[in-house]
């Protein structure tokens, strides 16, 4: 609500060559590209930390193409494996703090890139068919920006800048005939991939009752007749407890 008196400041407006919205691996890694090349960039990230899903708010390390390194020809190169070399170099106990600072690091002494953390994009203003500016609010400084740029970048994760400047989407499998895929399904749905909740287990030495919340679903059986669900056993060795 506006305060009775109180006009509220128009937004700093700042230009760059080239804005990324999202500062997680994908986000991070296009803005890190693009100032390297000298373009003048700017990252917008919504959190306190860079990485996204594989910072320490989420804990969900780097798979890509090489499945845990399951396949290393596989494997990304480029300034994804400089900062997983990175990490290795200086990170022994794969602390995921540590990798926050290693990601930190890396944005900040990039020549070129200017980093806005704690900051959410607000709204979008196209001219078109082409975006002319975003607006962000940086919460920590109260600070709010308009940016300007030749170039957009939605690293958002759920295609938010495009879907606010109106470009088209679909969500769901598309049928293998579209794009000649032959593992897509034959028929196209509405699925998409499913979240959970993250868990940690820790023996308490005595019994401690469950306690299920009000919303949550309670699976059985029936919910999964149509994947593969096998029993998974976890063996610890006693001599290395």
């Amino acid at each position: 609500h506006e305060i009775p008196g109180h006009q509220i400041p128009a937004p700093t407006r700042l230009h760059f060559d080239v804005v990324v919205i999202g500062g997680g691996m994908s986000g991070l890694c296009a803005a890190m590209a693009s100032a390297r090349q000298g373009a003048k960039t700017a990252i917008v990230q919504d959190r306190s930390v860079f990485g996204g899903n594989a910072s320490s708010e989420m804990r969900m390390h780097i798979s890509g193409a090489s499945c845990h390194w399951g396949k290393k020809d596989a494997a990304e190169t480029g300034i994804l494996m400089e900062l997983q070399l990175e990490n290795k170099y200086l990170n022994d106990s794969y602390n995921y703090s540590i990798w926050d600072g290693v990601l930190w690091n890396a944005a900040k002494q990039t020549e070129n890139l200017t980093l806005y953390m704690n900051t959410s994009m607000t709204a979008v203003h196209s001219d078109g068919a082409h975006i002319s500016s975003v607006e962000c609010y940086q919460m920590t400084t109260e600070l709010r920006l308009e940016l300007t740029a030749g170039v957009f970048v939605d690293a958002t994760g759920n295609g938010t800048l495009g879907y606010e400047a109106g470009a088209e989407y679909k969500i769901g499998r598309e049928g293998r005939d579209e794009y000649q895929e032959q593992y897509a399904p034959a028929v196209p749905d509405g699925k998409t991939m499913g979240n959970t909740i993250y868990f940690v287990a820790e023996d308490r030495g005595h019994p401690v009752k469950f306690v299920k919340p009000d919303w949550a679903y309670s699976f059985d059986e029936s919910d999964f007749k149509h994947r593969y669900h096998g029993d998974i056993v976890v063996y610890h060795n006693a001599d290395d407890v």
